[in-house]
């Protein structure tokens, strides 16, 4: 089975964790870095269960695929008369991917763990065309 759907918005990346020291013997508080992470993960994991139950489609065991491809904002210094160039600059193409594994746990599949392959891609959005997510998740069986 496959699923695909898009997530309008602006991209987070997953970013990295910082700790702080709490009284007590060996106890830390961690946060993430990255501003608007949790919003967009619960965006992100609303739209996935709007399209399981569309699908009529359960939370899965079995690995999966994951088709990633990010489309963000198109600066304005770009002229919509030239071709695009490519989306070289933050935020990293690694930790957009791990946001989205994430939002889907839980909802889509029982653990990102059970990614077993797929592309992720990024890109500036075309003129007139809105920033999100294109989101692809094809459910695989280890069954013949």
């Amino acid at each position: 089975m496959t699923l695909s759907f898009f997530v309008s918005g602006l991209p987070v990346a997953q970013g990295s964790l910082k700790w702080f020291p709490v009284k007590g013997p060996r106890r830390v508080i961690l946060t993430s870095t990255a501003k608007g992470l949790a919003p967009w993960r619960e965006i992100v994991g609303y739209a996935a269960r709007e399209a399981m139950q569309k699908a009529g489609a359960t939370m899965t065991t079995e690995a999966v695929t994951l088709t990633l491809t990010f489309v963000l904002p198109r600066p304005k210094r770009l002229s919509a008369r030239r071709p695009t160039p490519r989306h070289i600059t933050r935020p990293d193409r690694d930790k957009l991917e791990r946001a989205i594994g994430d939002a889907l746990t839980g909802v889509v599949y029982a653990d990102d763990a059970q990614i077993d392959d797929g592309p992720t891609r990024k890109r500036y959005a075309k003129p007139g065309e809105t920033p999100g997510v294109e989101i692809r998740v094809e459910m695989l069986s280890d069954a013949p």
